[in-house]
């Protein structure tokens, strides 16, 4: 029988049960791929996050939901970190500054690790991102997502970002887009058959916070419940997709966009994505968050 050391742990907050919890595995050598999707349906959390060594990159992560190994998790990429840094792992023994590299399952990750006193804060760094416009199967996405065509903001029309396999969808109503209840059956079996991970249907500015600058849910097959909380994979570009479109009519070197996700589910989102464009124009984006630890313990496969 093998045991292995866990920690649950609440990502962005800096307060027990809120927010996206993950649990993460502090040394996963030795699970096979099967062991690693029991453990993942055994915890029945979003999504859980293996770490093993790299020859690559300083470690290597492996992020599984209850149903499939996924290409990237950010809310559990912050768990992990912060996990990693509460027991002084990866040369994080003391305070300070900290950078590490991440090798994911389709790239390399940056990571910033900022320590003080009992305070530690992740940045991550987005990869390269990009978008096309998308006018593909609109009939069918509009019926199954439950949404009418003047719904949508044609002034900023349907786009895709093809690294990720994300779809943004721009809507005119906050009203509409906390009501919105998918056909999450139909989703799925679309998703089997196109290159599409999951929607993300957003308005800018009319937002629960009088602060806020976004409101956006997030529909996946990958989660449990099929609606992610607070989707760091998605967050990345759409703060590129809201600055390049020129939805904040903003002039700016780099700006902080403060985005909502999930209020109309029990556990809302709150992520800062910061946008910038470098000297040859390319959109650049990180996120900052923290994070909480709420279990520890072992489990024996």
């Amino acid at each position: 029988m093998k045991k292995y050391t866990f920690k649950q742990v609440d990502a962005f907050t800096d307060r027990a049960f809120w927010w996206n919890p993950a649990w993460v595995i502090l040394d996963a050598r030795g699970l096979t791929d099967d062991e690693m999707l029991k453990i993942a349906v055994e915890v029945n959390t979003s999504e859980t996050a293996f770490i093993l060594p790299s020859h690559k990159a300083d470690l290597r992560i492996r992020w599984f939901s209850p149903k499939t190994e996924v290409q990237f998790c950010g809310h559990a990429t912050v768990a992990t970190i912060h996990a990693l840094a509460e027991e002084w792992m990866y040369w994080m023994e003391w305070e300070g500054k900290f950078g590490l590299t991440i090798e994911g399952l389709i790239w390399m990750i940056d990571i910033t690790v900022i320590k003080k006193e009992l305070n530690i804060k992740i940045i991550l760094k987005s990869p390269d991102y990009s978008f096309q416009e998308w006018n593909k199967f609109l009939p069918n996405i509009f019926k199954f997502l439950k949404i009418s065509v003047s719904d949508i903001d044609w002034d900023v029309w349907l786009w895709y970002e093809p690294l990720l396999e994300k779809l943004y969808i721009p809507m005119k109503s906050l009203d509409w887009l906390l009501r919105m209840k998918p056909d999450l059956a139909w989703l799925i079996e679309f998703w089997k058959e196109n290159k599409i991970a999951g929607f993300m249907p957003f308005v800018v500015w009319e937002t629960m916070s009088p602060w806020s600058h976004v409101h956006s849910r997030y529909f996946t097959r990958y989660v449990v419940w099929n609606e992610d909380s607070c989707t760091w994979s998605a967050q990345w570009p759409l703060g590129g997709y809201i600055i390049d479109k020129g939805l904040l009519n903003e002039k700016w070197e780099s700006i902080d966009i403060l985005s909502e996700q999930w209020d109309c589910m029990w556990r809302p989102g709150r992520v800062v994505v910061r946008v910038w464009k470098d000297k040859n124009w390319k959109l650049h984006s990180e996120l900052e968050a923290s994070a909480v630890t709420v279990i520890t313990g072992e489990i024996f496969i």
